[in-house]
């Protein structure tokens, strides 16, 4: 099982790249339809999509992953499908950063 620093790192590096990352869907294809995040077609995703393939769950399965919800506790109203698509893709890997540093933060305590 991954610990919540790598799925957090996984995640993370999917969307590093803005042309990786998408609002409004959970994953999408090269041609920009929608998929299962899990698909070998990905080529973009949100940020619960990310979580999905990070862990090779259905984004709807991510709920309660300790990665999932360290980013949760992080954003405004808690909610990551609204936050990823409301804000910019700086933000949501500012939020990203900051969920991995606080997980480094009490690794090294």
């Amino acid at each position: 099982m991954k610990s919540e620093l790598e799925v957090l790192t996984e995640a993370r590096d999917l969307i590093a790249d803005p042309a990786h990352w998408t609002q409004g869907w959970f994953a999408r294809d090269m041609f920009g339809g929608s998929v299962d995040a899990r698909s070998p077609s990905a080529a973009c995703f949100c940020t619960l999509g990310a979580f999905g393939r990070a862990l090779g769950r259905h984004f709807m399965d991510v709920t309660g992953h300790p990665a999932v919800e360290r980013l949760r506790s992080l954003l405004p109203r808690q909610d990551i499908a609204r936050f990823n698509d409301t804000h910019s893709h700086a933000d949501v890997i500012a939020a990203f950063d900051h969920a991995i540093d606080a997980v480094r933060q009490e690794m090294a305590q």
